[in-house]
């Protein structure tokens, strides 16, 4: 018998990991409308679905407005890729990042003859 995480051949359509993703606000505001639409914009050129939430983190013993994003994939490659671009035009130094196990900080990373993105993060081990 086939379970509600399975499709009409039995296959299991849950077996992508689930990705949280904490993007701080870049001036300690909350974000107004037009910044979470650039958010949104990024995310949605790379994945069709996801799950944003607004939230509150703490950095360095302040709050910090942050939103919230969870995406179910595989491709760990693209995630890479969409915190380099939100640290690009949110002017970051990294996006804090979880796999539902082990939180990770994925730095922005930027080649020394200039500030063009050099797009070889990896996430995990």
């Amino acid at each position: 018998m086939k379970s509600i995480f399975q499709d009409e051949d039995g296959r299991d359509l849950t077996d992508r990991p689930l990705y949280t993703l904490y993007l701080g606000s870049p001036n300690r505001e909350a974000f107004l409308p037009a910044e979470r639409q650039r958010a949104l914009v990024l995310v949605t050129n790379r994945f069709p679905s996801f799950t944003t939430l607004n939230g509150e983190g703490y950095f360095q013993g302040e709050p910090l407005p942050t939103l919230i994003i969870q995406i179910a994939t595989k491709d760990r490659f693209s995630l890479s890729e969409l915190c380099q671009e939100l640290c690009v035009e949110f002017n970051q130094d990294w996006i804090g990042v979880s796999d539902g196990e082990l939180y990770r900080s994925v730095k922005r990373f930027r080649r020394e003859a200039s500030n063009d993105l050099t797009l070889s993060v990896t996430l995990g081990s």
